[in-house]
């Protein structure tokens, strides 16, 4: 893959910078910004400290104190980075910076170096989060971008629970907005995906605000000029085999044609607010149709499902498959809907879909996860909340160090006989097998130490317990929006 090269804002500074970026011995070329590029960000306007302001107001809370930016060095999570550092710091707040290093590329680690470089310059406080595992998948034939960004999502929002940090501010602009909605309509999506990325959703009990929305491109360069700050430009924003890049060099076409910024924007908002209202009638719906219990499971009430009508009952459906099976996105459309007209059978035997089990008994819809898609094996680290399947957040509230060393795996059956006498264990012999396959087991060296949602421990580790809290949020990750997009809209 090409080297990123980086962008630099004050040309007549500019060998001084470059012969400092030479002697750190990055593994990328500083380069001059041309007199196209400059004129180029001439013609965006730099975003105050007053209209970014107004941007955050609606989306945050008058209590925020903590707050997360997600940087990759480009102008538009640089301008991103010292504007909310900028309103961080107005309001007394927690402001962190962080970058992904995903190691798909053998220089990726000194461009996250630069990157914290230039951020302590400005005082941001800034942190990298590695991904080992990238050094791996760049060698496989699988989709390394996919992989990457389920690696994003999940180092992200993990640094975010384990410091205590509720909010997580991404760069998406205008002109991401916009080919995102003809990338989607090429697609054949439909409202959900034309409605494009919501300004604020929720990811792994994170909330995810995009402030910069409502600015292009250009206007992010122009804050990047006016603040003197150095971007990395990556060469694949250019690279023509990715479906973005075609659609971005075809933007001026399409503007000849009609298709303008404002009223491709102005239709996006239309949507969004179709969106909204959807959004509202699929929440009376779960409040009124569903049960969850603390297990991981949902159960529906079939006729009210089928009598709303059936957009709205396919998007409550979806949201419960996600919720359930720990996704962060919901199935794809035809699946969901083959599904949708099999429920109508009140005797339906289980199918399986998106990682769960789906059953009808009557007038009851039960779902809950599949047990062979469970596998997730992980260390239980001392204070640091872990997301475990997607669906539980699991924290050992230890405040010293201990001899012995946790981990998080399933339950297996062979786990029955160590809770057999126990009191507690009627609770877990009522549970459907299939359920009980699907609940965290905390293990150590010597085999299973307890299984927290039934209060189940192994004696000599009985005082773990009152260090230990699990909880299911695999419903609140969808209940703050309750609007998935179905997988391919």
């Amino acid at each position: 893959m090409p080297m990123l090269a980086i962008k630099s804002v004050a040309a007549r500074s500019r060998n001084a910078k470059n012969s400092s970026a030479s002697k750190s011995g990055v593994g990328f070329t500083p380069i001059m910004a041309n007199a196209h590029q400059i004129l180029t960000s001439l013609a965006g306007q730099s975003v105050s400290a007053e209209a970014f302001a107004s941007a955050m107001q609606p989306l945050t809370s008058a209590g925020v104190s903590n707050i997360a930016v997600a940087v990759s060095g480009g102008a538009d999570s640089m301008a991103l980075a010292i504007l909310a550092a900028d309103w961080a710091k107005s309001r007394g707040a927690i402001m962190t910076a962080l970058t992904v290093d995903h190691r798909l590329r053998p220089e990726s680690s000194s461009e996250a170096q630069t990157v914290a470089e230039w951020l302590a310059g400005r005082g941001v406080s800034h942190e990298v989060l590695s991904w080992y595992e990238g050094d791996v998948v760049r060698q496989l034939s699988r989709s390394a971008q996919d992989a990457a960004r389920d690696a994003r999502w999940v180092l992200l929002t993990q640094w975010c629970r384990a410091n205590d940090c509720p909010t997580l501010l991404l760069a998406h602009h205008a002109d991401d907005q916009i080919e995102t909605f003809f990338m989607r309509l090429a697609r054949g999506s439909g409202l959900t995906g034309l409605g494009g990325m919501d300004p604020a959703t929720s990811v792994n009990t994170i909330d995810v605000l995009r402030p910069l929305l409502g600015f292009s491109k250009t206007d992010l360069v122009a804050t990047c000029h006016v603040h003197g700050l150095d971007w990395i430009e990556d060469p694949s924003n250019h690279n023509t085999k990715y479906t973005r890049t075609r659609f971005r060099q075809t933007r001026a076409m399409m503007e000849a044609e009609g298709f303008t910024r404002e009223r491709v924007l102005n239709t996006i908002a239309h949507l969004q607010r179709a969106k909204a209202a959807l959004a509202a009638s699929v929440r009376d719906l779960h409040i009124a149709a569903c049960l969850w219990t603390p297990y991981g499971t949902a159960s529906v009430s079939a006729p009210q499902l089928y009598a709303a009508p059936e957009d709205i009952s396919l998007r409550l459906l979806s949201d419960l498959l996600r919720a359930v099976g720990g996704q962060s996105y919901g199935p794809r459309f035809e699946a969901l809907q083959r599904l949708h007209n099999k429920l109508r059978d009140p005797y339906l035997k289980t199918i399986t879909l998106h990682g769960c089990c789906v059953s009808r008994v009557g007038e009851v819809i039960a779902i809950c996860r599949e047990p062979s898609a469970v596998r997730e094996c992980v260390d239980l680290v001392p204070m640091v909340p872990i997301l475990w399947d997607g669906r539980f957040e699991i924290t050992w509230n230890a405040t010293e160090a201990t001899a012995s060393k946790f981990r998080i795996r399933p339950y297996q059956i062979a786990d029955k006989a160590l809770w057999k006498g126990y009191d507690l264990f009627a609770l877990l012999a009522e549970m459907p097998a299939r359920v009980r396959r699907t609940l965290p087991v905390i293990i150590d060296e010597s085999g299973p130490v307890g299984m927290p949602d039934a209060g189940l421990w192994r004696q000599d580790q009985a005082a773990v317990s009152q260090d230990v809290t699990v909880r299911f949020v695999g419903r609140d990750r969808v209940a703050s929006v309750f609007l998935t997009e179905f997988q391919g809209e």
